[in-house]
């Protein structure tokens, strides 16, 4: 989990089972959201169209856009998928995002995500922060 903005979290896909051995802990995740952000104040975006899990995990507060691996969205699904952040942003100082995709594709998740930044006229500074991180990890 990557802190990309202070209310924007990038991360790999939360999985339980093997697959938590090498990607994120569901429980592990859940357990820090409640802890740092506390229950009703974050938001858990799953950007991956080949799995799910039980969003029980996260008090049921995950949104899901099917959006294929190593793939751009629709530009239907980039619209609400920003409407969505924006709003949940908006409701409350402290409101957090958690995003993720399939895996650890940072740059194709990372690219969702400034691209409902700029959709919604966000912060400059918030922009080059995440430009930067991107940039980071790409190379």
């Amino acid at each position: 989990m990557t802190y990309i903005t202070n209310n924007v979290i990038g991360m790999s896909f939360p999985s339980s089972g093997k697959m938590a051995l090498y990607r994120n802990n569901i429980r592990d995740v859940a357990k820090y959201l409640d802890t740092a952000h506390g229950p009703g104040s974050y938001k858990v975006y799953n950007l991956c169209s080949e799995k799910s899990y039980d969003g029980s995990y996260f008090h049921d507060s995950v949104a899901r856009y099917s959006i294929d691996d190593h793939n751009v969205p629709t530009l239907e699904q980039m619209l609400e998928f920003a409407k969505d952040v924006k709003d949940f942003i908006e409701a409350k100082d402290k409101n957090v995002i958690a995003v993720h995709c399939k895996g650890k594709e940072l740059f194709f998740m990372y690219e969702k995500i400034i691209i409902t930044r700029t959709l919604f006229d966000i912060k400059l500074s918030e922009m080059r922060t995440c430009l930067e991180f991107c940039w980071k990890s790409t190379v």
